[in-house]
């Protein structure tokens, strides 16, 4: 039997306690601990919709849904704060994106605010090219500075700057693994 802090105790005789509910058998036990989640191994990556997308000035114009962020008129920065486990190590920041325009490009960046002060600190960034060939693709970078994750002193953040209105984000993804 093993009480709820999980200290095993010999039954007595005839496996009763009095009925006493602090107490659980050993198949019970063995039970629980047989369908408790494992830990998570190898890499991990979480992907991020453009709908949680926020413009980071007023007065941009643009459209937004569950698949697209597209900024208008010029294009314009947007941004969204996330969360990351503690203690993770980020591995690779990458988006889908839409490119049209041959003269500008998309930016994608992973940054953090130290509790401390309020200016961004890069952590990683990609852009997507000046493309001549339109169309949706996949880019990223494995390059990340200041990659443990320290949910008690920073928050994180993803940007997105469309350099046109023919430039759209798909979404970004993140990858990490635990320590």
């Amino acid at each position: 039997i093993v009480d709820i802090v999980g200290y095993y105790q010999a039954a007595p005789s005839g496996g009763v306690v009095n009925n006493d509910d602090r107490y659980y058998t050993k198949p019970e036990v063995d039970a629980a601990v047989a369908t408790k989640q494992t830990k998570l191994t190898g890499p991990q990556t979480v992907v991020f919709a453009p709908s949680g997308f926020r413009p980071e000035t007023s007065g941009i114009g643009y459209s937004s849904g569950l698949e697209y962020l597209t900024a208008f008129a010029g294009g314009g920065c947007f941004s969204t704060g996330i969360t990351l486990p503690n203690g993770a190590t980020v591995t690779r920041l990458a988006g889908l994106v839409f490119d049209n325009d041959g003269s500008a490009e998309a930016n994608v960046a992973l940054a953090y605010t130290p509790a401390s002060v309020s200016a961004r600190v890069p952590m990683a960034s990609f852009g997507s090219g000046v493309s001549t060939v339109p169309g949706t693709t996949t880019v990223g970078t494995n390059t990340v500075t200041n990659a443990v994750i320290n949910n008690a002193t920073r928050g994180y953040s993803l940007e997105f700057c469309g350099g046109s209105s023919m430039i759209s984000l798909n979404s970004v993804s993140v990858t990490y693994t635990l320590p």
